[in-house]
């Protein structure tokens, strides 16, 4: 929720100053302009992924746990970057939506929340929780496997398949982004009238 915030703001920051108009300007199409801007999402979910487990580590080592070995040192910092990698393609779509219709980016946060919301009540279907694009991520890094019955549900291959198609969902949603929408052009228009008189 936390990277729709930061993209969603980036994007809307410039449709509601009304500063967009500019870099449209220069013949680069905003379906470019929105992809570059989703694709800076992609990397900053990364590198949100690596500070989380930096500070996952940290909290590790001051509670005094043991059993940290080398091998868990990888496995846990290819699970936590990963897993917010594909969180974030889960939850592209919103973003693309909501920037392509110019709406105010506090609606992809709210979808975002709602989405997540929602992925607890679908956990325990095996089918629903490997297509559902916020759990299929969990499934594809092996979230959990260490509790039978969630290995039992996972299928990481139509994980896969499920993030695979929500990605060209929002690659078809940002291509089809032809043109932006001008927060200016959503206010109401007061027309005025002449004064009669000098």
């Amino acid at each position: 929720m936390t990277i729709t915030l930061i993209i969603g703001y980036i994007i809307n920051r410039e449709i509601r100053d009304d500063t967009l108009k500019n870099l449209i300007t220069v013949p680069v199409k905003y379906s470019k302009i929105l992809g570059s801007k989703l694709l800076l999402g992609c990397i900053l979910s990364l590198i949100y992924g690596a500070f989380s487990w930096f500070f996952t580590l940290i909290a590790y080592k001051l509670l005094g746990l043991g059993g940290l070995t080398v091998k868990l040192f990888f496995k846990s910092f290819f699970q936590i970057t990963v897993f917010n990698l594909l969180l974030y393609i889960g939850i592209s779509p919103l973003i693309a939506v909501t920037a392509k219709s110019g709406l105010n980016h506090l609606m992809s946060v709210i979808l975002a929340f709602v989405f997540g919301y929602a992925a607890m009540f679908i956990s325990g279907n095996k089918l629903l929780v490997n297509i559902y694009p916020i759990t299929a991520g969990g499934m594809i890094i092996g979230f959990r496997n260490h509790v039978p019955a969630v290995k039992e549900m996972a299928n990481p291959v139509l994980a896969a398949v499920s993030l695979t198609i929500t990605l060209l969902i929002t690659i078809l949603i940002v291509q089809s982004a032809n043109e932006y929408k001008s927060a200016k052009k959503n206010e109401a228009k007061v027309k005025l009238r002449p004064k009669k008189g000098w």
